[in-house]
């Protein structure tokens, strides 16, 4: 993990919100603090307009022994204290039992105890490498819609976990998913225990999946970048009415240093620019999973 990541979701970094902002660091009167308040709410920004999350890998490892309910990597001793992952996701994403998401109830400075609604289909074990990453786990429920497909909310999808419709469990491997769309199918060559999303009543239908992005695609950082730099720039503005803008030299010399609001209000308007090219790119661009 980067330095400058020290907030709890931050698809940029503080270097990266100056260097959009064309300042290098201690040139601007917006403080530490600001910069990485305006990342963390400019990455939320972000989720909003790509209905997804991006995942940042908390910390990783490769399990010393493993389970369905528990993970022990017996290397973190000195770096784990108690609970300090609980309510984030454990990613299998190697070795046995990969391609699958737990989250995390509570920890030991050594042992991963998962949610007992969230225990692991294929017992990892030695070879099974593992991430911690933000909770990407959702459990909703919906209207049904009569139809044998249903749209996702938050994509990509990258693990159907459990899905029912009317209160009958269907069987997730039974189901196509469609990951980059969000798209889930009930398909009768899959011989699911449902054929369609029927509308019988409210909220009858009951999803629960994992998604998102992993790595931060470069576009997003740059996007975040952007969107926090015109929130700290529109800070900044309001400290420079005040700034004194001609030197007075013995001699009879002066020297002058560029308005500050007008220097503030191009920069501004460069970003917003910028903001508008990324959107439409990072909305059409097709998204790998990895």
């Amino acid at each position: 993990m980067r330095e400058d990541f020290l907030v709890s979701k931050s698809y940029c970094t503080q270097t990266d919100v100056e260097r959009a902002m064309g300042v290098a660091a201690a040139e601007t009167n917006v403080t530490q603090a600001m910069i990485l308040s305006s990342i963390e709410s400019a990455s939320d920004e972000v989720d909003l307009l790509t209905h997804t999350r991006y995942l940042s890998i908390e910390d990783s490892g490769t399990a010393t022994t493993g389970g369905t309910t528990t993970l022990t990597d017996s290397t973190k001793s000195a770096s784990w204290t108690t609970n300090c992952w609980a309510n984030y996701v454990c990613w299998i994403y190697g070795g046995t039992g990969s391609g699958q998401y737990a989250r995390i109830a509570s920890n030991t400075t050594t042992v991963l105890t998962f949610h007992t609604d969230d225990e692991l289909a294929t017992t990892t074990d030695n070879t099974s490498t593992y991430r911690i990453v933000p909770d990407i786990i959702l459990s909703e429920d919906y209207d049904g819609n009569d139809l044998d497909s249903l749209y996702l909310p938050k994509f990509p999808i990258r693990l159907l976990l459990s899905l029912s419709v009317t209160g009958t469990s269907v069987t997730a491997s039974k189901v196509y998913v469609y990951g980059d769309k969000g798209q889930i199918v009930l398909h009768s060559k899959l011989s699911p225990e449902a054929s369609l999303f029927t509308a019988e009543y409210p909220q009858c239908i009951s999803v629960k999946w994992a998604y998102g992005i992993y790595p931060v695609p470069n576009n997003v950082a740059r996007l975040t970048a952007a969107i926090a730099g015109i929130q700290c720039l529109i800070t900044q503005i309001g400290g420079t009415y005040n700034d004194v803008t001609t030197y007075s030299l013995p001699g009879g010399f002066s020297a002058s240093k560029g308005e500050p609001y007008t220097n503030v209000r191009e920069t501004l308007s460069r970003l917003e620019k910028e903001v508008n090219r990324l959107i439409p790119l990072i909305i059409k661009r097709p998204v790998v999973v990895v």
